[in-house]
């Protein structure tokens, strides 16, 4: 997590006195000078557009609620940088374009789901796949935000696993919080299939999940939830 970016989002928050979470990101454009949200058929998730004295955000279409609010989050940080004369990016740095993407995540980020309000909602929660849906709704963001958020500032240690059903068999779609050096390592195992159709009750339980870390198979404790061809599983990876 970027700590200008952190402190960005809290002088944002704190001039608009956004409040406590959920956050409205919707007011907040209309205070930074966005003219019009919109959707289109993007490639990526949302752009930001300036032409003469207007700016727009674009967003893709067919985002669900919480990666559409979490998009703006970002794009709005694009307006931010965008104007070198605000006070609140006075101490601004030349960034290139891979960095302030990043700078726009975590912003985004620190926006929707402020530290101290993340810490005080986790405090004394088990690291859980229910505590994990309670930050994703008080925040209307999604579990695998919420889920990165509690691992930066509340001494989480968890990633979390998605599959989906194809009709045929399970495929691992994406990961979330993964430690370092575990990025685009992670798929599924000859085993991990049958663990889920076993799994499929609905409820969360505990398992032995069985997946692949690079070209090495592992045997890792996850609590996993199998519903409507989706599953989901919290655990914790180590080298």
């Amino acid at each position: 997590m970027n700590t200008r970016a952190g402190r960005l989002a809290r002088d944002i928050s704190e001039r608009f006195q956004l409040g406590q979470p959920p956050i409205d990101v919707e007011y907040l454009v209309s205070q930074l000078g966005v003219d019009q949200v919109t959707e289109a058929d993007l490639i990526e998730d949302g752009r930001m557009v300036r032409s003469g004295d207007r700016t727009n955000i674009i967003v893709r279409a067919g985002l669900s609620r919480e990666r559409r609010r979490f998009t703006i989050a970002h794009e709005l940080c694009h307006v931010l940088l965008a104007d070198t004369s605000s006070e609140l990016v006075a101490t601004r740095h030349i960034i290139g374009s891979d960095e302030e993407e990043r700078f726009c995540e975590d912003f985004a980020a620190a926006l929707l789901l402020p530290w101290a309000w993340v810490r005080s909602v986790a405090y004394n929660r088990p690291q859980t796949l229910h505590s994990l849906r309670v930050v994703s709704g008080r925040s209307n963001t999604s579990l695998a935000s919420a889920c990165v958020r509690l691992n930066e500032v509340a001494g989480w240690q968890r990633s979390l696993l998605h599959w989906r059903h194809d009709g045929s068999t399970w495929r691992f779609r994406w990961a979330a919080g993964l430690p370092s050096g575990f990025e685009k390592r992670i798929r599924s195992a000859p085993q991990t299939a049958p663990l889920l159709d076993a799994s499929d009750d609905g409820g969360d339980m505990m398992i032995r999940l069985v997946i692949m870390v690079g070209g090495q198979q592992r045997d890792v404790p996850a609590q996993i939830s199998v519903r409507r061809g989706s599953a989901l599983a919290l655990t914790q990876l180590r080298e």
